[in-house]
Parts: structure tokens; C-alpha cells; sequence
């Protein structure tokens, strides 16, 4: 699958459909108090931005290119142990 990623076999209505879901993942993080608070602390102490509003601004700009470029950067490893049947 990784491959078929860095070589674009996906289509634009899929990448969307992703963004969109990915949105609406954080955002449910975002009624979390907790993560508000840290948010607000982050932005006061840090200067660092973390709204809903900056996250769907930096969805929008992901593009399949983006995508392509990221999956091109991913290693994956597999450790694979083989046992005989009678080793169960």
C-alpha cells in the first residue's frame, strides 16, 4: 500500500475524504478541556497557535504531491517469525 502511495495510485476524492476525517478526528480532541488549557499555554508561553481554525487551514494546503512526498520519506520494517506447527 505504501508503495502505490509514493507512486500517486490514489485518487483526489480519497485524499479528501482523509482530510476531512483527520479534521474531524482532532476536533474531537479539541473539546477535551484538558487540551484546551494546554493550548492556551502553548500559545501564552510559546507563541505556538494551535486552533481548529490554523489545523483546516494547514489541511487545506495537503495535496496527493504532499502525500507522495511524505510516503517517498516512510521505511517500514517487519520482523517475521516462522514456527513449525509443532512448535505451538
Amino acid at each position: 500500500l505504501i508503495d502505490e502511495i509514493r507512486d500517486g495510485k490514489f485518487s483526489q476524492s480519497l485524499l479528501k475524504m482523509i482530510i476531512k476525517n483527520n479534521y474531524n478526528d482532532v476536533k474531537k480532541v479539541y473539546d477535551n478541556l484538558d487540551n484546551s488549557l494546554t493550548r492556551e499555554v502553548n500559545l501564552y508561553l510559546y507563541g505556538r497557535n494551535s486552533s481548529l481554525k490554523q489545523l483546516k487551514e494547514s489541511l487545506n494546503l495537503v495535496n496527493k504531491e504532499k502525500v507522495m512526498n511524505c510516503a517517498s520519506k516512510i521505511k517500514l520494517a517487519a520482523t517475521v517469525i516462522i514456527k513449525s506447527k509443532g512448535e505451538e
